[in-house]
């Protein structure tokens, strides 16, 4: 299906590629005005409004390279989340800081 953007405001800042673990697999985020869009090829464009986050996480995890710093980000929402075919009460960003994301901001968007 195509991607369903739901708030149409000019995105401040842009990410790709970036893995989940929940929802599994890799998103384009956009930030916009009050909301987060998350879109994949498989579940099209989905919207997080800013005010259904409650807590954000970041969680270290063990590693045994001691040269590369793993976490986790962990967004518990108060309102669900459909993703495809998943209901989602959390989302969970899964990165090292070794890892490459290309992002992108729109200057006029952020003042």
């Amino acid at each position: 299906p195509p991607p369903k953007i739901v708030n149409t405001t000019p995105a401040g800042a842009k990410m790709s590629a970036i893995s989940f673990l929940s929802p599994r697999g890799k998103f384009d985020l956009e930030f916009r005005d009050g909301s987060l869009q998350l879109e994949s090829k498989t579940t099209g464009a989905v919207e997080c409004k800013m005010q259904d986050v409650q807590h954000v996480f970041e969680l270290p995890l063990p590693n045994t390279n001691p040269k590369i710093k793993a976490s986790l980000t962990a967004v518990v929402l108060s309102k669900p989340l459909v993703v495809g075919k998943s209901t989602l009460t959390y989302l969970v960003l899964q990165g090292k800081d070794t890892d490459k994301a290309e992002a992108s901001a729109d200057a006029e968007s952020c003042a």
